[in-house]
């Protein structure tokens, strides 16, 4: 449903479609209760040039709140950790605990690591390329964020190791040395009888690629076989730092912008407590004045917040502090018996996985566990447990509720049981 005056030009051509911009509102309608239609108010027509003006303002914005290629590198990265801590619970059962072949994991692994240097590759060269075009080679943003990335790869070995790595990778192929496999310490978690350590093979590193420049003499002095994750855990952080340069780099430049969009937004007529949004419209108009195409672009109209961030000298600490998708409050520590629970219940379900399901060699598994723990008491609450969280996850990724994915798993009631009958 459309509804508002649009304003049209007199001395305008009626033989064919005139495009044009303006400001409006989408909403529910006010007349029906069911909230399944919608409103489209447009109030007020602008120029093309105010609307070129505005759609690049809002792109700022855009670029502030969805930061794909960084959210990408981050992914990878979660899925590099993932992958990992799937085989340390997997192998830390002991030699009974799965029977997959170490190579094979390795070559996984090898693959996730592969997919995260070349996302954070991604990531670098995009936010080089993007500030080059928005603001210019020599400008001062330029300068920032190249500090940014020299101070990281002269500070951090790790940083620049990784960001060589992704180049052996490229040219020299899957960078993994193997794994080790060794008893667990008195010190160590006492229900893993065995810890992996996946490594990279330094001298076949140095043997088959000589690009490693400044980092050649870094790699030299480590150990013949290099634990990878630690490594892995202090790039990412490094990487970290340089998205909180560039991510105020961005912010500032969208919040210099913010009173054009502000100013936009109050003649939008968006009302809060009737959940209509401003929009920005381009439509056409046919011959005989009727809006023949219509495509909207979404505001931002945190009024309240934009306004704080704008009045910061730290805008980009506002920004993220008043997002609600904000990193939330650390969650309670759990007691030593709490994640011991746990843990039992992520290494039945990594032996699970690992042998494709209930094998003889997974019952054996279980048994073992349960003959070593003296019971079912720990192994059961873990499995609900894990369990319990995974559901959660998996009903807020398909917008759907626990009780509905659970149903699915369900059979047809027996009519004679149903009734109270034997069966």
């Amino acid at each position: 449903m459309i509804a508002g005056d649009i304003p049209t030009g007199e001395d305008e051509p009626a033989s064919h479609t005139v495009e044009k911009f303006g400001l409006g509102t989408i909403g529910p309608s006010a007349d029906d209760g069911s909230g399944s239609r919608t409103t489209i108010r447009i109030c007020i027509e602008i120029s093309h040039s105010e609307a070129d003006q505005l759609k690049d303002a809002v792109n700022l914005f855009g670029l502030v709140t969805e930061r794909p290629t960084f959210v990408l590198a981050a992914q990878n990265f979660r899925e590099l950790e993932r992958r990992h801590e799937f085989y340390a619970q997997l192998w830390g059962l002991g030699r009974d605990g799965g029977q997959m072949d170490p190579r094979k994991a390795a070559v996984q692994l090898t693959g996730e690591l592969v997919n995260w240097l070349t996302a954070v590759r991604l990531y670098l060269d995009h936010a080089a390329t993007s500030l080059a075009r928005r603001f210019g080679r020599e400008s001062q943003q330029m300068v920032r964020f190249k500090e940014a990335t020299v101070a990281e790869f002269n500070g951090s070995f790790a940083y620049r190791f990784m960001y060589k790595l992704r180049n052996y990778a490229q040219h020299c192929g899957l960078p993994l040395g193997g794994i080790d496999i060794r008893a667990a310490g008195s010190n160590d978690n006492r229900q893993w009888k065995q810890l992996i350590t996946f490594y990279l093979a330094r001298d076949r590193l140095l043997a088959d690629y000589d690009g490693w420049g400044p980092v050649r003499k870094g790699l030299v002095d480590l150990e013949p076989h290099i634990d990878l994750m630690p490594l892995v855990r202090e790039a990412w952080t490094a990487f970290e730092r340089v998205e909180d340069e560039l991510f105020d780099i961005d912010v500032r430049e969208a919040i210099a912008h913010w009173p054009l969009v502000r100013n936009a937004v109050e003649r939008c007529g968006a009302d809060p407590e009737l959940s209509t949004a401003p929009n920005l419209f381009r439509f056409t108009l046919s011959s005989d004045n009727d809006i023949s195409s219509l495509s909207p672009l979404l505001l931002p109209n945190d009024v309240a917040l934009l306004d704080r961030v704008a009045a910061s000298s730290d805008p980009a600490s506002v920004l993220r502090s008043g997002q609600p998708n904000a990193a939330p409050a650390a969650a309670p520590s759990r007691t030593a018996s709490q994640i011991a629970i746990d843990t039992r219940g992520v290494q039945i379900l990594s032996a699970f996985v690992s042998e494709g399901g209930a094998t003889p060699l997974f019952n054996a598994i279980v048994n073992t566990v349960i003959k070593e723990d003296g019971g079912i008491d720990r192994l059961l609450p873990g499995l609900v447990n894990v369990a319990v969280v995974s559901l959660h996850m998996v009903a807020a990724a398909i917008g759907a509720s626990p009780e509905t994915i659970l149903s699915g798993y369900l059979g047809p009631v027996n009519e004679s049981s149903a009734a109270g009958g034997e069966t």
